[in-house]
């Protein structure tokens, strides 16, 4: 599995600085700038918001699933970035945004949809998870360039 990933001639250490970044993002999003919207929208009561806030930071698993999920993604940006050959910042740009919309931005809306989410808490959500695409897209491409 490992020689066929490595055709795909992606940097590593791109990936793996790209992940850190898109992990400090998302923590400075949901702790420091959105925190009350998120609470706010959310849908939880406040019993369930401090059950949330007491574990959830404190978990190593939470954690640890959270960085593999940025560390994969990041990774499937990167096969696009050779497989399409982006050539520029731009370029890097409008990949993560096209990535953040046809699959991110798609697939969430079904819980809002679906499940009966706020479509605010959709936006919360999806507008950080836009950023850090694009935001992580262009720290591979820097470290690759």
């Amino acid at each position: 599995m490992l020689q066929y990933l490595q055709r795909f001639n992606v940097n590593l250490i791109g990936v793996i600085m790209a992940t850190i970044v898109g992990q400090i993002l998302s923590t400075i999003w949901y702790t420091l700038l959105f925190h009350k919207a998120w609470d706010k929208y959310s849908g939880f009561n406040e019993e369930e918001l401090k059950k949330i806030k007491a574990t959830s930071h404190k978990n190593p698993r939470s954690i640890y699933l959270s960085i593999l999920e940025q560390f994969i993604s990041t990774y499937a940006y990167a096969i696009l970035v050779h497989n399409l050959s982006i050539s520029t910042f731009m370029g890097a740009a409008i990949l993560g945004a096209v990535v953040w919309f046809g699959f991110m931005a798609t697939v969430g809306i079904n819980e809002v949809i679906w499940h009966g989410e706020k479509l605010q808490f959709y936006v919360l959500n999806q507008a950080c998870y836009l950023v850090r695409t694009i935001l992580k897209g262009l720290v591979y491409f820097y470290v690759i360039i």
